[in-house]
């Protein structure tokens, strides 16, 4: 009722995203989980729910171009950023992630999930081994 009436509530908004998806609306959860994203860019699990909505649709190729266009209009910050690492994740450019995962980070030093991807990406490859431990201490406190 209160989205109804215009009201703005993201952890709601996030809420009904989740409750979409488990009943297989992933059109509409993808619509609520883009709108609470861009409420407010830290609601913790947001970035998660759209990486297994595109996950889920096959959709990863074009979720990829969508973010890469809106990053290179300068449009992409944050989570947004977060989000674009995990795809190139997903695609195994490592390369590529690490430097969304760097963005994510400058905007947002505290943005759990990014520290996280870095970490992994930095541990598996051996290529930081002291920041990627440093990543995921800082990652285990907050």
């Amino acid at each position: 009722a209160a989205l109804a009436r215009d009201k703005e509530i993201p952890a709601l908004r996030l809420l009904r995203a989740q409750v979409l998806a488990l009943k297989g609306d992933l059109a509409g959860a993808e619509a609520d989980a883009r709108k609470a994203l861009d409420s407010d860019a830290n609601l913790p699990g947001t970035v998660n729910l759209l990486v297994a909505i595109y996950t889920a649709r096959g959709d990863l190729d074009e979720a990829t171009q969508s973010l890469e266009a809106m990053e290179q209009a300068g449009k992409l910050h944050g989570a947004g950023r977060e989000l674009l690492g995990r795809l190139y994740q997903s695609h195994g450019d490592s390369a590529r992630a690490r430097v969304q995962f760097d963005r994510a980070l400058a905007d947002n030093p505290n943005r759990a999930e990014a520290m996280n991807g870095l970490a992994f990406l930095l541990a598996s490859e051996r290529t930081d081994l002291d920041r990627a431990l440093t990543l995921a201490s800082a990652r285990t406190r907050s």
